[in-house]
Protein backbone atom coordinates (compact mmCIF):
# COMPACT_ATOMS: atom_id res chain seq x y z
CA UNK A 1 0.00 0.00 0.00
CA UNK A 2 0.87 3.85 -1.03
CA UNK A 3 2.30 5.92 2.21
CA UNK A 4 -0.16 8.65 0.16
CA UNK A 5 -2.83 6.41 0.49
CA UNK A 6 -5.15 6.22 3.60
CA UNK A 7 -7.63 4.01 2.56
CA UNK A 8 -7.50 0.52 -0.08
CA UNK A 9 -10.63 -1.44 -0.81
CA UNK A 10 -9.20 -4.24 -2.82
CA UNK A 11 -11.48 -6.56 -4.75
CA UNK A 12 -14.62 -5.85 -2.48
CA UNK A 13 -17.80 -7.53 -2.66
CA UNK A 14 -21.62 -6.64 -1.58
CA UNK A 15 -24.66 -8.88 -1.73
CA UNK A 16 -27.65 -8.45 0.82
CA UNK A 17 -29.18 -11.97 -0.80
CA UNK A 18 -26.23 -14.48 -1.16
CA UNK A 19 -27.24 -14.17 -4.94
CA UNK A 20 -27.49 -10.31 -6.07
CA UNK A 21 -24.36 -8.57 -5.82
CA UNK A 22 -24.86 -4.92 -5.51
CA UNK A 23 -20.80 -4.36 -5.73
CA UNK A 24 -19.56 -6.61 -7.71
CA UNK A 25 -16.22 -6.07 -7.58
CA UNK A 26 -14.23 -2.77 -5.96
CA UNK A 27 -11.32 -1.13 -6.03
CA UNK A 28 -10.74 2.03 -4.60
CA UNK A 29 -7.35 3.88 -3.58
CA UNK A 30 -8.36 6.60 -1.36
CA UNK A 31 -5.53 9.52 -0.95
CA UNK A 32 -4.62 10.92 2.36
CA UNK A 33 -6.06 14.19 3.19
CA UNK A 34 -8.12 14.31 0.06
CA UNK A 35 -11.56 15.25 -0.70
CA UNK A 36 -12.99 12.20 -2.58
CA UNK A 37 -16.80 12.48 -3.43
CA UNK A 38 -18.97 9.18 -4.21
CA UNK A 39 -21.79 10.12 -6.89
CA UNK A 40 -24.45 8.27 -8.12
CA UNK A 41 -27.77 8.21 -8.61
CA UNK A 42 -29.94 6.24 -6.34
CA UNK A 43 -29.03 2.39 -6.28
CA UNK A 44 -25.78 2.78 -7.57
CA UNK A 45 -23.57 1.62 -4.98
CA UNK A 46 -22.40 4.87 -3.23
CA UNK A 47 -23.87 4.76 -0.05
CA UNK A 48 -23.26 1.00 0.13
CA UNK A 49 -19.56 1.69 -0.23
CA UNK A 50 -19.33 4.44 2.44
CA UNK A 51 -21.42 1.90 5.15
CA UNK A 52 -18.52 -0.73 4.65
CA UNK A 53 -16.13 1.71 4.96
CA UNK A 54 -17.97 2.96 8.25
CA UNK A 55 -18.37 -0.47 9.71
CA UNK A 56 -21.98 -0.54 9.23
CA UNK A 57 -22.07 -2.93 6.48
CA UNK A 58 -19.16 -6.13 5.71
CA UNK A 59 -18.17 -7.12 2.44
CA UNK A 60 -19.09 -10.50 1.63
CA UNK A 61 -15.29 -10.29 -0.08
CA UNK A 62 -12.70 -8.15 -0.17
CA UNK A 63 -10.24 -6.11 2.06
CA UNK A 64 -9.98 -2.67 3.14
CA UNK A 65 -6.98 -1.29 4.30
CA UNK A 66 -6.88 1.46 6.70
CA UNK A 67 -3.20 2.39 6.87
CA UNK A 68 -2.38 -1.03 5.55
CA UNK A 69 -3.92 -2.67 8.29
CA UNK A 70 -7.14 -4.45 7.48
CA UNK A 71 -10.20 -3.09 9.27
CA UNK A 72 -13.36 -5.13 7.23
CA UNK A 73 -13.43 -7.24 10.63
CA UNK A 74 -12.51 -4.02 12.85
CA UNK A 75 -16.26 -2.70 14.74
CA UNK A 76 -17.56 0.37 13.61
CA UNK A 77 -16.94 1.73 16.60
CA UNK A 78 -13.04 0.99 17.10
CA UNK A 79 -12.12 2.28 13.55
CA UNK A 80 -12.03 5.71 15.11
CA UNK A 81 -13.62 6.91 12.05
CA UNK A 82 -15.68 10.58 11.99
CA UNK A 83 -19.37 10.38 10.69
CA UNK A 84 -21.66 12.51 9.85
CA UNK A 85 -25.69 11.49 8.36
CA UNK A 86 -27.97 13.63 6.88
CA UNK A 87 -30.18 13.97 9.66
CA UNK A 88 -27.73 14.65 12.17
CA UNK A 89 -28.36 11.84 14.31
CA UNK A 90 -27.91 14.23 17.96
CA UNK A 91 -28.94 13.18 21.46
CA UNK A 92 -31.92 15.46 21.71
CA UNK A 93 -31.28 15.50 25.58
CA UNK A 94 -27.88 16.58 25.89
CA UNK A 95 -26.44 20.35 25.03
CA UNK A 96 -24.54 20.94 22.14
CA UNK A 97 -21.42 20.93 24.06
CA UNK A 98 -22.45 17.34 25.88
CA UNK A 99 -22.90 15.98 22.19
CA UNK A 100 -19.49 17.23 21.15
CA UNK A 101 -18.28 16.19 24.71
CA UNK A 102 -19.73 12.50 24.22
CA UNK A 103 -17.49 10.89 21.54
CA UNK A 104 -14.57 12.09 24.21
CA UNK A 105 -15.99 10.88 26.79
CA UNK A 106 -16.29 7.13 25.82
CA UNK A 107 -13.38 7.31 24.43
CA UNK A 108 -12.03 7.61 28.40
CA UNK A 109 -10.17 11.31 28.17
CA UNK A 110 -10.09 13.73 31.24
CA UNK A 111 -12.54 16.35 31.41
CA UNK A 112 -9.55 19.05 31.07
CA UNK A 113 -8.27 17.82 27.75
CA UNK A 114 -12.49 17.12 27.08
CA UNK A 115 -13.53 20.35 27.58
CA UNK A 116 -10.69 22.11 25.14
CA UNK A 117 -11.16 19.69 22.27
CA UNK A 118 -15.04 20.52 22.33
CA UNK A 119 -14.11 24.27 22.78
CA UNK A 120 -11.84 24.37 19.54
CA UNK A 121 -14.66 21.99 17.53
CA UNK A 122 -16.98 24.60 18.49
CA UNK A 123 -15.05 27.32 17.53
CA UNK A 124 -14.38 25.56 14.17
CA UNK A 125 -18.05 25.82 13.53
CA UNK A 126 -18.55 28.94 15.07
CA UNK A 127 -21.53 27.73 17.25
CA UNK A 128 -19.66 28.84 20.63
CA UNK A 129 -22.31 30.75 22.02
CA UNK A 130 -24.43 28.01 21.37
CA UNK A 131 -22.35 25.52 24.11
CA UNK A 132 -25.84 25.19 26.72
CA UNK A 133 -28.41 24.89 23.86
CA UNK A 134 -30.24 21.14 23.14
CA UNK A 135 -30.52 20.86 19.54
CA UNK A 136 -34.29 21.71 19.14
CA UNK A 137 -33.36 25.34 19.69
CA UNK A 138 -31.11 25.07 16.90
CA UNK A 139 -31.76 26.01 12.99
CA UNK A 140 -31.17 23.05 10.36
CA UNK A 141 -27.81 24.77 9.47
CA UNK A 142 -26.30 24.81 13.39
CA UNK A 143 -27.50 21.34 13.97
CA UNK A 144 -25.78 20.28 10.73
CA UNK A 145 -22.63 22.41 12.32
CA UNK A 146 -22.93 20.40 15.08
CA UNK A 147 -22.79 17.02 13.60
CA UNK A 148 -19.70 18.04 11.81
CA UNK A 149 -18.17 19.09 14.96
CA UNK A 150 -18.76 16.03 16.38
CA UNK A 151 -17.63 14.11 13.68
CA UNK A 152 -13.83 16.13 13.81
CA UNK A 153 -14.22 16.69 17.72
CA UNK A 154 -11.42 13.26 18.23
CA UNK A 155 -9.26 14.14 15.52
CA UNK A 156 -10.17 11.58 12.81
CA UNK A 157 -7.90 10.74 10.31
CA UNK A 158 -10.77 9.73 8.11
CA UNK A 159 -14.07 11.97 8.09
CA UNK A 160 -17.69 10.29 6.67
CA UNK A 161 -20.70 12.30 5.31
CA UNK A 162 -23.59 10.51 4.10
CA UNK A 163 -25.85 13.12 1.93
CA UNK A 164 -24.96 15.63 4.92
CA UNK A 165 -26.59 18.77 3.40
CA UNK A 166 -29.96 17.01 1.71
CA UNK A 167 -32.24 18.45 4.34
CA UNK A 168 -30.78 22.33 4.07
CA UNK A 169 -32.98 24.68 1.47
CA UNK A 170 -30.89 26.22 -1.19
CA UNK A 171 -28.96 28.99 0.00
CA UNK A 172 -27.57 27.61 3.21
CA UNK A 173 -26.52 24.24 1.04
CA UNK A 174 -24.36 26.09 -0.51
CA UNK A 175 -22.92 28.14 2.41
CA UNK A 176 -22.51 24.81 4.35
CA UNK A 177 -20.49 23.84 0.88
CA UNK A 178 -18.03 26.41 0.90
CA UNK A 179 -17.65 26.19 5.02
CA UNK A 180 -17.22 22.38 4.98
CA UNK A 181 -14.68 22.81 2.39
CA UNK A 182 -12.96 25.31 4.33
CA UNK A 183 -12.66 23.02 7.30
CA UNK A 184 -11.59 20.39 5.08
CA UNK A 185 -8.29 22.82 3.88
CA UNK A 186 -7.58 23.81 7.59
CA UNK A 187 -7.52 20.42 9.12
CA UNK A 188 -6.01 18.50 6.01
CA UNK A 189 -8.25 15.47 6.92
CA UNK A 190 -9.59 12.95 4.57
CA UNK A 191 -13.01 13.25 3.74
CA UNK A 192 -15.61 10.84 2.03
CA UNK A 193 -18.28 12.54 0.63
CA UNK A 194 -21.68 10.84 -0.27
CA UNK A 195 -24.19 12.76 -2.45
CA UNK A 196 -26.41 12.56 -6.05
CA UNK A 197 -26.05 15.92 -6.14
CA UNK A 198 -23.44 16.85 -9.55
CA UNK A 199 -23.06 20.26 -8.93
CA UNK A 200 -22.19 19.85 -5.28
CA UNK A 201 -20.05 16.94 -6.29
CA UNK A 202 -17.74 19.25 -9.12
CA UNK A 203 -17.84 22.49 -6.45
CA UNK A 204 -16.41 20.47 -3.39
CA UNK A 205 -14.19 17.48 -4.88
CA UNK A 206 -10.31 17.04 -5.21
CA UNK A 207 -11.70 13.90 -6.84
CA UNK A 208 -15.09 12.46 -8.07
CA UNK A 209 -15.79 8.69 -8.13
CA UNK A 210 -18.95 8.25 -10.41
CA UNK A 211 -20.85 4.84 -9.56
CA UNK A 212 -23.30 3.09 -11.80
CA UNK A 213 -24.74 0.08 -11.23
CA UNK A 214 -22.38 -0.77 -8.35
CA UNK A 215 -19.13 0.06 -10.04
CA UNK A 216 -17.46 2.93 -10.33
CA UNK A 217 -17.74 4.33 -13.88
CA UNK A 218 -14.77 6.98 -13.96
CA UNK A 219 -12.60 8.18 -10.99
CA UNK A 220 -10.78 11.92 -11.71
CA UNK A 221 -10.90 15.67 -10.60
CA UNK A 222 -14.33 17.43 -11.59
CA UNK A 223 -12.76 19.05 -14.34
CA UNK A 224 -11.66 16.02 -16.13
CA UNK A 225 -15.44 14.24 -15.29
CA UNK A 226 -17.52 17.36 -16.64
CA UNK A 227 -15.33 18.00 -20.28
CA UNK A 228 -13.77 14.74 -20.11
CA UNK A 229 -16.35 11.84 -19.26
CA UNK A 230 -15.25 8.51 -19.81
CA UNK A 231 -18.43 7.37 -20.50
CA UNK A 232 -22.07 8.65 -22.32
CA UNK A 233 -23.87 7.60 -18.88
CA UNK A 234 -21.23 10.09 -17.30
CA UNK A 235 -21.48 12.63 -20.04
CA UNK A 236 -25.45 12.68 -19.54
CA UNK A 237 -25.88 12.38 -15.84
CA UNK A 238 -22.90 15.27 -14.92
CA UNK A 239 -24.83 18.55 -15.91
CA UNK A 240 -26.82 19.20 -18.96
CA UNK A 241 -26.01 17.58 -22.47
CA UNK A 242 -27.87 17.52 -26.18
CA UNK A 243 -27.58 14.03 -27.31
CA UNK A 244 -27.82 13.66 -31.21
CA UNK A 245 -28.32 9.74 -32.15
CA UNK A 246 -27.41 8.28 -35.55
CA UNK A 247 -25.40 5.75 -37.55
CA UNK A 248 -21.79 6.85 -38.92
CA UNK A 249 -21.65 7.10 -42.57
CA UNK A 250 -18.40 7.16 -44.08
CA UNK A 251 -17.66 10.25 -46.42
CA UNK A 252 -14.59 11.81 -48.52
CA UNK A 253 -11.71 13.12 -47.64
CA UNK A 254 -11.58 10.63 -44.57
CA UNK A 255 -13.92 12.43 -42.78
CA UNK A 256 -16.91 10.69 -41.12
CA UNK A 257 -20.83 11.80 -40.63
CA UNK A 258 -23.11 11.05 -38.25
CA UNK A 259 -26.64 10.17 -40.46
CA UNK A 260 -29.46 11.41 -37.88
CA UNK A 261 -32.76 10.98 -40.28
CA UNK A 262 -35.02 12.67 -42.01
CA UNK A 263 -32.17 14.01 -43.97
CA UNK A 264 -30.32 15.66 -41.25
CA UNK A 265 -26.63 14.80 -40.23
CA UNK A 266 -23.94 16.34 -39.00
CA UNK A 267 -20.13 15.92 -40.72
CA UNK A 268 -17.52 15.06 -37.48
CA UNK A 269 -13.97 15.87 -38.54
CA UNK A 270 -12.60 14.20 -35.42
CA UNK A 271 -11.64 10.68 -34.46
CA UNK A 272 -14.47 8.61 -33.99
CA UNK A 273 -13.01 6.28 -30.73
CA UNK A 274 -12.44 3.34 -33.86
CA UNK A 275 -16.67 3.65 -34.63
CA UNK A 276 -17.07 2.27 -38.21
CA UNK A 277 -19.60 2.75 -40.94
CA UNK A 278 -23.05 1.45 -40.05
CA UNK A 279 -22.64 1.62 -35.67
CA UNK A 280 -25.32 3.12 -34.21
CA UNK A 281 -23.56 6.35 -32.32
CA UNK A 282 -24.50 8.97 -30.08
CA UNK A 283 -22.22 12.80 -30.16
CA UNK A 284 -22.91 14.70 -27.49
CA UNK A 285 -22.57 18.86 -27.27
CA UNK A 286 -23.03 20.95 -23.78
CA UNK A 287 -25.49 23.63 -24.46
CA UNK A 288 -22.79 26.54 -23.25
CA UNK A 289 -20.99 24.99 -26.30
CA UNK A 290 -23.87 25.62 -28.62
CA UNK A 291 -24.45 29.03 -30.60
CA UNK A 292 -25.84 30.24 -33.70
CA UNK A 293 -23.62 29.17 -36.37
CA UNK A 294 -21.24 32.17 -37.70
CA UNK A 295 -18.63 29.46 -39.84
CA UNK A 296 -18.13 26.95 -36.84
CA UNK A 297 -17.25 23.61 -38.10
CA UNK A 298 -19.88 21.40 -37.16
CA UNK A 299 -23.32 22.71 -37.86
CA UNK A 300 -27.25 21.27 -38.14
CA UNK A 301 -30.25 23.14 -39.25
CA UNK A 302 -33.22 23.76 -37.15
CA UNK A 303 -36.11 25.73 -35.91
CA UNK A 304 -36.88 27.65 -33.02
CA UNK A 305 -39.26 25.88 -30.33
CA UNK A 306 -39.14 27.69 -27.13
CA UNK A 307 -37.05 30.10 -26.18
CA UNK A 308 -36.84 31.78 -22.00
CA UNK A 309 -34.63 34.97 -20.71
CA UNK A 310 -32.84 33.62 -17.70
CA UNK A 311 -30.61 36.82 -17.15
CA UNK A 312 -26.97 35.68 -17.51
CA UNK A 313 -28.02 33.66 -20.95
CA UNK A 314 -31.09 33.08 -22.70
CA UNK A 315 -31.88 29.25 -23.35
CA UNK A 316 -33.19 28.64 -26.56
CA UNK A 317 -34.53 25.19 -27.34
CA UNK A 318 -34.66 24.47 -31.44
CA UNK A 319 -36.35 21.28 -33.37
CA UNK A 320 -34.46 19.03 -35.64
CA UNK A 321 -35.42 17.75 -38.80
CA UNK A 322 -35.70 14.79 -37.55
CA UNK A 323 -38.23 15.53 -34.39
CA UNK A 324 -35.12 15.81 -31.81
CA UNK A 325 -34.58 19.02 -29.84
CA UNK A 326 -31.26 20.43 -29.32
CA UNK A 327 -30.94 23.41 -26.30
CA UNK A 328 -28.19 26.05 -26.68
CA UNK A 329 -27.31 29.03 -24.15
CA UNK A 330 -27.18 32.07 -25.91
CA UNK A 331 -25.59 35.24 -24.48
CA UNK A 332 -27.86 38.68 -25.28
CA UNK A 333 -25.85 39.46 -27.86
CA UNK A 334 -25.83 36.18 -30.12
CA UNK A 335 -29.87 35.99 -29.97
CA UNK A 336 -31.59 35.65 -33.59
CA UNK A 337 -32.90 38.29 -35.69
CA UNK A 338 -36.46 36.09 -36.00
CA UNK A 339 -37.04 34.83 -32.08
CA UNK A 340 -40.49 33.26 -33.10
CA UNK A 341 -41.40 29.83 -32.89
CA UNK A 342 -40.61 28.36 -36.09
CA UNK A 343 -38.23 30.19 -37.35
CA UNK A 344 -35.15 28.71 -38.91
CA UNK A 345 -31.72 28.67 -37.11
CA UNK A 346 -28.69 26.82 -37.95
CA UNK A 347 -26.84 25.35 -34.23
CA UNK A 348 -22.98 25.38 -34.15
CA UNK A 349 -20.01 24.15 -31.87
CA UNK A 350 -16.60 23.20 -32.82
CA UNK A 351 -15.41 19.62 -32.76
CA UNK A 352 -13.61 20.06 -29.40
CA UNK A 353 -16.55 20.75 -27.93
CA UNK A 354 -18.39 17.56 -28.85
CA UNK A 355 -17.99 14.01 -27.88
CA UNK A 356 -19.22 10.85 -30.04
CA UNK A 357 -19.69 7.39 -28.00
CA UNK A 358 -20.66 4.14 -29.62
CA UNK A 359 -24.46 4.04 -28.66
CA UNK A 360 -26.18 1.91 -26.02
CA UNK A 361 -22.07 1.17 -25.45
CA UNK A 362 -20.98 2.54 -21.73
CA UNK A 363 -17.77 2.57 -22.65
CA UNK A 364 -15.37 3.09 -25.97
Amino acid sequence: MSHDNLIEMIGVQKSYDGTQLVIPDLNLSIRRGEFLTLLGASGSGKTTTLMMLAGFENPTRGQILMDGRPIQDVPAHQRGIGMVFQNYALFPHMTVAENLGYPLKMRGLSKAVLKGKVERAMELVQLSSMANRKPAQLSGGQQQRVALARALVFDPELVLMDEPLGALDKNLREHMQFEIKQIHRKLGVTIVYVTHDQSEALTMSDRVAVFHDGRIEQLAPPAVIYDAPATSYIATFIGENNGLDGVIKASGGGATSLELGQGSGIRIPMPTHGLAPGQHARALVRPESVSLSRGLTVSVDATIADMAYLGDHTRLVAMLKNGNTMVAKLTSGELPVDTSVGAPVTLGWEPHDMLVFAHNASRF
